[in-house]
């Protein structure tokens, strides 16, 4: 079990910045950008975020979080000038364990990512595809006693990820963050929420399925002790709640948004991914017209579907595509469906042409198909 620790006030990730303390910021233009971050930022081999593409199947047990039902009081919110925090002074943290994860970690603090529209946000991309607001809950490694020390461990920090998907409504549980906002406009400013939170609310109802690979902080100076978990199922987000966010300031008196570093190269790392089935490709020949064209872009990606349901769909697919390269045939060859009576067609003259189509079938229904000549 986890034992109590003694905290400060306020839990502030610290920041390894570049030489001298030097200024950055996410802009890609100018010398403070990420393409300019020195250091390990530059010269790492693994680097984060990443794009999490074709990842490695793998089963892991479930993550153990403790504490995150519980209400914080005391929650701290901040603007650092470059993204919003928050943290708690009670001192039983959540934690979380399991799951793979290389120890116990302890909660330090949460922050968020975003887009200045909602094509872009998160930092992590999934197949490619990005989110409109990324949340990170970062936890180190409870074996060091303070994040200052697990900050020098390869093994330090745990970080679980949470995508956010655009919806019409806005999500309750962002409400105690949202309506702080305001107060907190300015960088450096710091406030504590009117109401407290638990972490339990901040994820997806489902947490079964994640990501998990070995990377680093996305910030300078790009710590490469960082366990990172994305998590599959998604949590929501308004465009009236991603606008509270991007009416904060960063530290230099401008809108913040677009504060996320771009993906960085994988370098031969592993990439796995855990409580999701593997993906079925179907590939399948359909005649259209005078050629025979393969289809190969029919991807189902079953997530935690029993076996008896993947026989059955992959049944109903076979049917399927049965019926499409019947179809297919019959179009390529121009066959007509016609009532036998009205062309006075008998079974024995199938083989026959009648009216300039060859008879070569009559079925039981009395119907003959005709293949025009």
């Amino acid at each position: 079990m986890l034992h109590p620790f003694s905290w400060c006030l306020l839990v502030i990730l610290p920041l390894a910045r570049g030489a001298g303390g030097a200024h950055w910021n996410y802009q890609q233009e100018g010398h403070g950008g990420p393409d300019h971050w020195p250091g390990v930022c530059h010269d790492g081999r693994a680097q984060s975020p990443i794009n999490i593409l074709n990842p490695e199947h793998t089963s892991l047990p479930g993550l153990t979080y403790a504490g995150y039902d519980e209400v914080m009081a005391s929650v701290h919110l901040t603007n650092d000038g470059h993204s919003v925090k928050f943290s708690s002074s009670i001192k039983i943290k959540p934690a979380v364990t399991g799951g793979g994860l290389p120890g116990d970690f302890v909660f330090a603090q949460g922050h968020f990512h975003w887009g200045n529209y909602s094509g872009v946000g998160s930092e992590h991309l999934v197949g490619g595809r990005s989110f409109p607001l990324e949340l990170h809950l970062v936890h180190f490694n409870s074996k060091y006693l303070t994040i200052g020390e697990s900050l020098k461990h390869e093994d330090g920090l745990s970080v679980i990820g949470v995508m956010h998907e655009l919806s019409d409504r806005d999500n309750p549980y962002l409400d105690p963050i949202i309506e702080s906002l305001e107060q907190i406009k300015n960088a450096k400013a710091q406030v504590e929420t009117r109401r407290g939170f638990s972490l339990a609310n901040l994820l997806p109802s489902d947490t079964s399925s994640f990501y998990r690979y070995s990377g680093s902080l996305t910030i300078p100076g790009c710590n490469e002790i960082v366990t990172w978990t994305i998590l599959h199922h998604h949590q929501a987000v308004s465009e009236h709640q991603l606008a509270r966010f991007r009416a904060v300031l960063d530290s230099e008196g401008l809108s913040m948004g677009d504060n996320f570093r771009p993906v960085m190269p994988l370098h031969g790392r592993r990439v796995l991914v855990t409580g999701l089935e593997p993906r079925i490709t179907i590939t399948h020949n359909v005649v259209q017209g005078e050629k025979e064209v393969e289809i190969m872009n029919n991807l189902w990606y079953f997530n935690m579907v029993p076996g008896w349901a993947v026989v059955l769909i992959s049944l109903g697919v076979a049917l399927n595509v049965g019926g499409l390269v019947y179809l297919g045939t019959r179009s390529s060859h121009r066959y007509i469906r016609v009532p036998t009576e009205g062309l006075q067609v008998k079974p024995s003259e199938v083989g026959n042409t009648v009216q300039g189509f060859k008879i070569t079938n009559i079925g039981k229904l009395e119907v003959a198909w005709l293949q025009q000549l």
